[in-house]
């Protein structure tokens, strides 16, 4: 698997310092094509190599930089793609309708107003994509429940997934997450996994954002699940590139939430206060014991009370229909960020039946949140960081 990504990596790079090559001896004189594309190899190799040279290092706050580093590249890169692909495929088409300038003077300046609009739509897009990744947003959802809960008529639910606390995400947007979350004045708060980014030495500032977190205040608590970045993993450039059998969680983190007042239910169920279920699933991918044998959904349902409400807690958004045939309420969730950054918001559209937002199945609702953090590129292009806030309404 690492074979394969290296080397679609390194075929990726060289096609993107040709095409930099071709845009910026334009601007040179002969003369100094030579010196230009000596500085722009060596630009280059410094700008890529902190991606690849992270994953051969020990832990540590040198590789974590290394590692943030590459995730800002990232985002720039697949852009920098994108754009380029297009305008070769554009200068294709001319070439083959014979539309192309012909004199070199004319095909000259065409190219070089196109290599600007080219690096300018790059230069803005990742500013942009990287500004709006750390802006959480504040999305509110109402959903009626056909059960009674004692003493309740409603509750208000604040979701959260997806933190990836490390590469990413820092002191400041947990911050800024516990203040928004405490502001819904919420009843339960829910984490549904990948509160950990692949690593726990990535993390900086680990007591303080421990701090923060056991500010989290909601009348019945705090539950969380684990997703299947909550281990340690080594990352080839963002690529997770290991098997399943090898992604162990690291004690750290068990150790990390537990002092912050989170309860983890890892394939097990727990009666809140008497009034309802809350059930928590281990992650379908990485399990983080190297075993991956989650219990069915059925199982862990079939000896609840269905009178009681029933809330499933699962990273991923799968089994919709088994959890809704289970007899659960509400199915929360996370792990597809939405998506992300365009265009792989579409494409996370079509693969995932419901890959954001509220879908009603039966009488039960799956509910999945685009998250707090980011994954891999450090920017969020046509999608949000978000808080959920579901009121749920009761009602027999």
């Amino acid at each position: 698997m690492i074979i394969l990504v290296i080397i679609g990596y390194i075929l990726i790079n060289l096609y993107l310092l040709f095409s930099s090559w071709r845009w910026m001896r334009l601007w040179l004189k002969s003369r100094f094509h030579k010196v230009g594309k000596i500085c722009l190899v060596i630009l280059y190799v410094l700008i890529v190599l902190p991606g690849p040279a992270a994953y051969f290092m020990k832990p540590g706050s040198v590789q974590a930089a290394m590692q943030r580093f590459n995730n800002c590249w990232l985002g720039v890169l697949i852009y920098y793609c994108i754009f380029s692909v297009i305008i070769d495929l554009i200068l294709l088409i001319l070439k083959y309708f014979k539309r192309a300038p012909r004199t070199p003077k004319v095909l000259r300046n065409w190219s070089i107003g196109i290599g600007a609009v080219f690096f300018g739509l790059v230069l803005s897009v990742s500013i942009y994509g990287m500004h709006h990744a750390n802006q959480i947003h504040l999305n509110r959802h109402e959903i009626n429940v056909n059960k009674k809960v004692p003493g309740m008529e409603k509750m208000k639910v604040v979701l959260i997934a997806d933190l990836h606390m490390g590469y990413s995400i820092g002191l400041g947007n947990i911050r800024d997450m516990v203040a928004k979350v405490n502001s819904c004045n919420p009843d339960l708060i829910i984490i549904a996994g990948d509160i950990f980014d692949n690593s726990y030495d990535a993390i900086e500032h680990p007591d303080e954002i421990l701090q923060e977190l056991k500010k989290l205040d909601s009348t019945f608590g705090t539950y969380a699940v684990y997703g299947n970045h909550d281990i340690n993993e080594k990352l080839f450039c963002g690529f997770s590139v290991h098997g399943r059998d090898t992604a162990l969680r690291d004690e750290r983190e068990d150790e990390f939430l537990k002092k912050a007042g989170i309860t983890v239910l890892e394939d097990s169920s727990i009666c809140v206060d008497d009034r309802f279920y809350l059930v928590g699933r281990l992650d379908a991918q990485k399990s983080g014991d190297g075993l991956n044998k989650r219990k069915t959904v059925k199982q862990l349902l079939k000896d609840l009370d269905k009178e009681k409400a029933i809330f499933v807690i699962d990273h991923e958004p799968l089994e919709i229909d088994e959890t809704a045939q289970a007899g659960a309420d509400i199915q929360f969730c996370g792990h597809t960020h939405a998506g992300q950054f365009f265009p792989l918001n579409i494409a996370c559209s079509i693969l995932w039946e419901n890959a954001w937002g509220i879908l009603k199945k039966d009488d039960m609702y799956n509910i999945v949140t685009s998250g707090i953090g980011v994954y891999g590129p450090d920017m969020r292009v046509g999608t949000d960081s978000e808080i959920m806030e579901i009121i749920v309404n009761f009602s027999k």
